[in-house]
């Protein structure tokens, strides 16, 4: 199905960024989130924001929340429980693609 594919074209990049063996809702909850990347490790951080203001934990626990909310419901219930119709397909097509969007034009910080 074309959602479980969106959802593995953001996986595959993040695994190799981070180079860590998560997958789904916590893959990209250590790539999103505020911490700082671990002596290291890497994480996508959005530019355009000053570092620890509000603007700035918004985008990223922003992008967090929609990948986990992109994971939790709708790859996962898409492949384990749910048949979308067509357009709650297109629409979660549309979530996947802002997401990836948002991740591919990241800056890569390293720990």
């Amino acid at each position: 199905m074309a959602v479980d594919e969106a959802a593995h074209k953001i996986e595959v990049p993040l695994k190799a960024l981070l180079g860590v063996d998560l997958t789904g809702t916590p893959l990209v909850t250590e790539a999103l989130n505020t911490a700082a990347p671990k002596p290291g490790g890497k994480r996508p951080r959005f530019s355009g924001y000053e570092r620890d203001t509000q603007a700035w934990t918004n985008a990223h626990e922003g992008a967090m929340n929609l990948a986990r909310g992109c994971k939790m419901r709708l790859r996962n219930l898409a492949e384990h429980h749910e048949e979308f119709g067509r357009d709650v397909a297109l629409e979660a097509l549309a979530a996947f693609s802002l997401l990836a969007r948002w991740i591919e034009s990241a800056e890569i910080v390293e720990g």
